[in-house]
């Protein structure tokens, strides 16, 4: 008894129990810092329903943000939604540029929707030289439980009677790149006829 009492009060202890508290706790920094991360970018909404093909996606409740023309909803359209602080989507800026392109050839409406506040999508379009027409929700918080847009990036192709036609989730690679261009020629997926029998 009187050796573990001598070993407690030894300087060499207490330096091994401070070490083992301080790495405790650096690892639950690094927990909590990883938890953080993945609620701001939308990892904590996986078990949430997420929009699916064959979905219905209503663009009613949306402002104009850098055009008062009027939406052109007569035809399919190509969405991107994001938002100011997410990484993912800044890496998507120029392949949505590319995809804009692409598109007008095709006379494909593309619209931006940013799920932010109208001041912090104002400054993401002039700082990242959007050219694309941008609009913001009303609401971008109820938008995005109504329409369930969980995560962004979200590439989304709509067809003109308000389906999710095509969805592509996340930073695009050239296969998605080339599914996109593919879409936007065909204009439709038949998966959503069959969706919709089901």
């Amino acid at each position: 008894m009187n050796n573990w009492l001598e070993k407690l009060r030894s300087a060499n202890f207490y330096q091994i129990l401070v070490h083992l508290t301080v790495v405790v706790l650096t690892v639950e920094v690094f927990v909590l810092a990883k938890q953080n991360r993945e609620l701001k970018l939308g990892g904590g909404l996986q078990n949430q329903v997420e929009i699916k093909v064959g979905d219905p996606l209503s663009l009613g409740d949306l402002v104009p943000l850098t055009s008062q023309d009027p939406m052109d909803s007569s035809g399919n359209q190509l969405l991107y939604m994001f938002t100011t602080t997410c990484p993912f989507c800044k890496q998507n800026i120029r392949s949505w540029e590319d995809l804009n392109s692409m598109a007008l050839e095709k006379h494909v409406p593309v619209l931006g929707i940013c799920l932010d506040t109208p001041e912090k999508a104002k400054r993401f379009v002039a700082e990242n030289q959007i050219t694309y027409k941008v609009y913001v929700p009303r609401d971008h918080a109820k938008f995005r439980e109504e329409q369930r847009i969980n995560s962004v990036p979200a590439t989304i192709l709509r067809t003109h009677d308000g389906h999710a036609s095509r969805i592509w989730m996340g930073i695009l690679h050239s296969e998605q790149m080339k599914e996109i261009e593919e879409g936007i020629s065909v204009g439709h997926n038949p998966l959503i006829n069959q969706r919709r029998k089901q």
